[in-house]
């Protein structure tokens, strides 16, 4: 009778083991899934930032710079 009740305790045991390392796997999967998302949500939003400056910036170099109608030196700069 002894040796019936441990091998339903090894086997109650290593079901439960079992079990138990799936739920704790599936929670670690899950929980590095959902920071992989958000990791790639503020990538996006970076990118999308970059995008967005550099179009500001290609905006300004296109229009090159802007001179001034007379070509004078300002006074205190005509010191020869």
């Amino acid at each position: 009778m002894k040796k019936k009740q441990d091998s339903s305790f090894l086997s109650g045991l290593l079901v439960g083991l079992t079990i138990g390392s799936a739920i704790w796997y599936w929670q670690k999967s899950t929980a590095a899934d959902d920071g992989a998302i958000a990791l790639l949500d503020r990538l996006k939003a970076a990118d999308d930032t970059v995008r967005q400056l550099r179009g500001e910036l290609t905006e300004e170099v296109d229009r090159g710079i802007i001179l001034p109608e007379n070509d004078g030196v300002p006074p205190f700069l005509d010191t020869v």
